[in-house]
């Protein structure tokens, strides 16, 4: 079947690229897809394999990627283009509140009725249908889900200053002046954006949270989550 609806093509490949099965009246699909782009590295790669393996099963339809490049916040370079009138069928979007934006933009369509004709209940869980919903209404599929709130270190430094990963507070800050004596000056290397600064404070919130003996840090009220 020809679809005439680029929506319906759209999210027919997003279910697609998820994982889950498609429901039988979608195994004829043609048209042109636009994905809107601006992931690179391994995640680039990954969409990549997807898109190969989705035209694959459906020949008829062919992917273009329209690519957005930018640095740090990449929902700047994207607001760009759908300002100014570029017209695609999926985003590539890691932030409910930028969802949210789009939505009230009336840049986005809900997609509840393929996902229920779809059957994705029966294949995904409630609590992915809720990632990709906003106001009661479903606008996406989330395929991956991951915590990136961490410290990365190099063992070769550690191991070159006699240092071991601290499990405590106390140690954490111990094994900063360590490496400082033994001739890194900064321990600890930070991008200069607002998001690099907040991703530390919740990994530090976060380890307040879960063990409140460790950071001395205050809260004015409950934390909500």
């Amino acid at each position: 079947m020809r679809l005439l609806r680029r929506t319906l093509l759209a999210a027919m490949a997003a279910t697609a690229l998820a994982g889950t099965s498609l429901p039988s009246w979608a195994q004829d699909l043609s048209g042109e897809l636009v994905i809107l782009q601006w992931q690179g590295g391994s995640d680039g790669e990954l969409w990549k394999k997807l898109e190969a393996d989705f035209t694959a099963k459906n020949p008829g339809v062919t992917v273009k990627e329209l690519v957005v490049t930018g640095q740090g916040d990449m929902r700047g370079p994207m607001r760009t283009a759908l300002l100014g009138g570029e017209k695609v069928d999926i985003i590539i979007n890691t932030w409910p509140a930028f969802r949210a934006e789009l939505n009230d933009a009336g840049l986005l369509r809900p997609i509840d009725d393929l996902w229920a004709s779809a059957g994705l209940d029966s294949q995904l869980d409630q609590s992915w249908r809720d990632l990709s919903s906003t106001d009661g209404a479903t606008y996406g599929v989330t395929y991956t889900y991951g915590n990136r709130s961490a410290i990365w270190y190099k063992t070769a430094h550690l191991e070159k200053a006699g240092v071991t990963p601290p499990n405590t507070w106390d140690e954490f800050l111990a094994s900063i002046e360590t490496l400082k004596g033994a001739g890194f000056a900064a321990p600890i290397a930070m991008p200069a954006k607002y998001w690099a600064h907040g991703e530390w404070f919740e990994t530090l919130l976060l380890a307040w949270k879960l063990r409140p003996s460790s950071p001395p840090m205050k809260s004015r009220g409950p934390t909500r989550w």
